[in-house]
């Protein structure tokens, strides 16, 4: 079991079950509900609800094998985030947001993909 006062420090991402070379610098926004205040001539507090898609971006090491034009082709993925501290989530059916601009300045590609709203497993 983890120890509680672990935080998030490390993340394996897959892509339909590929271990992605990620750079460190995972973030997910997990999505669905969205509430956005509505303001009223004499009432403040209500509100409307909209659904937000997921969203996970990552930095790949862009080795030779990496082809950014090949990951921006995703439109029907699966991908699994797993945090070092036991925390799991999916994204079902993920698309890439664009082809990812790859920079010879620190060796990366700045990657993205959306979906529906994640799924926490575990």
């Amino acid at each position: 079991m983890a120890n509680p006062n672990r935080v998030v420090g490390r993340a394996k991402v897959k892509i339909d079950g590929v271990l992605q070379p990620t750079a460190g610098d995972t973030v997910l926004t997990p999505g669905g509900p969205m509430r956005e205040g509505v303001e009223g001539d004499y009432e403040a507090g209500a509100f409307r609800e909209s659904t937000k898609p997921s969203k996970v971006e990552f930095s790949i090491l862009a080795k030779a094998s990496f082809d950014p034009i090949a990951f921006g082709r995703h439109e029907d993925v699966t991908v699994d985030i797993e945090y070092d501290t036991g925390q799991h989530f999916v994204i079902r059916h993920a698309w890439a947001e664009m082809a990812p601009d790859m920079t010879s300045a620190d060796g990366k590609a700045k990657c993205s993909l959306m979906g529906a709203a994640a799924e926490k497993v575990s």
